[in-house]
């Protein structure tokens, strides 16, 4: 999955909400921030997964993984 650098740093440097949907039977996670008292999704996975327990699974496996990459120049 591609991820764009200002979503990265987003994701480095602030809380984040990692949220479930459906779709077809299968699910997917998209992580969120919250600004304004609203949540901003910054990215969204397809529904490939067959629970959701294995979404938001892969959703924090991704966050951690953002975590750890230095992305500044």
């Amino acid at each position: 999955m591609h991820i764009p650098r200002t979503e990265g740093l987003i994701i480095q440097g602030n809380e984040v909400l990692i949220d479930t949907y459906s779709k077809e039977g299968k699910h997917g996670f998209v992580i969120s921030r919250r600004e304004d008292g609203n949540y901003e999704p910054l990215i969204k996975s397809g529904a490939d997964y067959a629970t959701i327990e294995e979404a938001t699974k892969s959703g924090n496996d991704l966050v951690a993984e953002i975590r750890k990459i230095d992305l500044e120049f």
